[in-house]
């Protein structure tokens, strides 16, 4: 059972026909940066930053794994890595199933502005297990011309979003196949 940390990469690829960033084990080399919310002045606004999960299938067909809700929530003011814990339950998966992730961020809560969406590749596993997922989000704020503007920042370890505890399991061995033994006929003795 693999339990990974799963990161909000730069890059994009193609999944299960869905184009997003990649969910990866490995951080990538550039960030990106959504910008959140922006107000006049220099102010100190919270922040609401939070996770939808669904996995997909090979036909690009989707099933919400949070009910709707938005999950995972963290807040601030200020710049740095926010935190929200979600549990996720042990969900079937098939091995041409991959996991998206969209993430919502404004200054209400629940969050329900959607930012980014990031998809895992095919995971060839056979369920994501049930773990206590930790989310971290790199909040930027900046105060420039006269503005404060907050940012979501993720995609290198200085801005170090991602998820913790990404937990799954592999398809078991393949069964045995059936043997015979010479030429698979039994002989039974009988008395005269």
């Amino acid at each position: 059972m693999p339990v990974e940390t799963r990161y909000f990469r730069s890059d994009t690829h193609t999944v299960n026909n869905l184009a997003a960033r990649k969910l990866g084990t490995a951080q990538s080399s550039s960030y990106v940066s959504e910008t959140i919310s922006s107000y006049e002045g220099n102010v100190q606004v919270t922040q609401y930053l939070g996770i939808k999960v669904w996995k997909r299938d090979a036909g690009g067909n989707e099933t919400d794994l949070t009910g709707g809700s938005v999950g995972a929530i963290a807040s601030g003011s200020t710049s740095g890595l926010k935190s929200g814990t979600r549990s996720q339950a042990s969900e079937d998966l098939v091995e041409t199933d991959c996991i998206v992730i969209r993430v919502y961020a404004d200054d209400f809560s629940p969050p329900s502005t959607l930012k980014d969406s990031f998809v895992t590749e095919q995971l060839g596993a056979q369920s994501l297990d049930a773990a206590s997922w930790t989310a971290y989000y790199s909040l930027f704020r900046v105060y420039a011309g006269g503005m404060t503007t907050y940012s979501l920042r993720f995609g290198t370890v200085t801005y170090n979003s991602r998820i913790d505890s990404f937990a799954w399991s592999s398809g078991g061995p393949p069964p045995a196949a059936p043997r015979s033994i010479g030429d698979g006929l039994s002989w039974v003795q009988r008395d005269a």
